[in-house]
């Protein structure tokens, strides 16, 4: 997404409470699946009350969907998908990244303490040391889930 769209500008402009239609836009216009949408407006509300300028005063985590910056700055950077902590006040940016975070956790929401906190789906701890056996374990339970 072009993140110069006249449409999602005034977004872009003011770190204010996103309304549900604001958070719907960003979320098609995100790498998000459709069918998590329920669940990742739940968490942004629960991690940032829907608002991107929002900033943990006691931590890194910043934005909408509060990415832990300090954990997470060296892989999003390589990526290309920020180049700095400001870009995650960018809500298209912080999908993006958290999307990335998501996929690199293996497609669960267990980076986010309000997801563990609240048992949202999809949420796993690994069960194995083995990477390969973790990851086959939950695209077995991803496919039986959705």
């Amino acid at each position: 997404v072009d993140s110069s769209n006249k449409s999602l500008d005034r977004i872009f402009r003011k770190w204010e409470v996103l309304t549900p239609a604001q958070i719907d836009v960003l979320l098609q216009n995100s790498p998000w699946p459709e069918k998590l949408y329920p669940t990742l407006k739940k968490l942004i509300f629960l991690e940032s009350s829907n608002q991107p300028g929002n900033k943990n005063a006691e931590s890194s985590a910043t934005g909408l969907i509060q990415i832990m910056y300090s954990a997470h700055k060296d892989s999003l950077q390589t990526a290309g998908i920020i180049t700095s902590q400001a870009d995650l006040y960018n809500p298209i940016k912080n999908l993006k990244a958290a999307y990335y975070v998501f996929t690199e956790a293996w497609k669960t929401l267990y980076p986010w303490e309000a997801a563990r906190e609240n048992n949202l789906w999809p949420l796993h701890k690994p069960k194995y040391k083995s990477p390969e056996k973790t990851i086959a374990l939950l695209q077995q339970e991803w496919a039986l889930s959705v």
